[in-house]
């Protein structure tokens, strides 16, 4: 039991270390739980920094084509959003998820959508239009990465709590 104990512990430090150098550089002392809350501001981050980098691709070179909906993925715990299918100039079937929500055109199955691909990466595709919903999941994204991030560099009396109890 005492290998499996010295074996969490070598992980526990591996997966630790690099966050715990980050602050040691910027000269400041933090917690293990600030370190688990700067990667999780990074996964934010990171996730966010590509969505909008799709977008940016798609506003910029994004083909219009009309694609079909084939099928819906269903989230017990989020909106619906619609599976389309299309063709690409070159006769290519691609199929995506929509990254917004279903609309009243796109609930139902063989509905056709307007959609952008690009040309060069066909499975990089999105719905036409749908500006303002794209938007708010792009200042909400953001939002969230930067208070995430702001919090892992804040001095928080809770972490001290923590660090007693574990």
């Amino acid at each position: 039991m005492k290998d499996r104990a010295d074996w969490l512990e070598l992980i526990k430090e591996t997966l630790l270390t690099p966050g715990r150098v980050v602050y040691e550089t910027a000269g400041l002392e933090r917690s293990d739980v600030h370190v688990m809350i700067l990667y999780i501001g990074i996964v934010f981050a990171l996730i966010t920094a590509n969505s909008l980098r799709r977008n940016a691709i798609l506003k910029e070179r994004g083909v219009p084509a009309t694609g079909s909906v084939i099928g819906l993925q269903r989230d017990p715990d989020g909106p619906d959003r619609p599976r389309i299918a299309y063709k690409d100039k070159y006769g290519g079937e691609w199929t995506f998820v929509s990254d917004v929500p279903c609309k009243d055109e796109t609930k139902f199955i063989g509905s056709e959508v307007d959609i952008l691909y690009d040309p060069d990466h066909p499975s990089r595709a999105q719905e036409a239009g749908r500006q303002i919903m794209r938007s708010w999941q792009n200042v909400m994204a953001v939002t969230v990465s930067t208070i995430t991030l702001v919090i892992a560099f804040m001095p928080l009396p809770f972490t001290e709590l923590f660090t007693q109890m574990g």
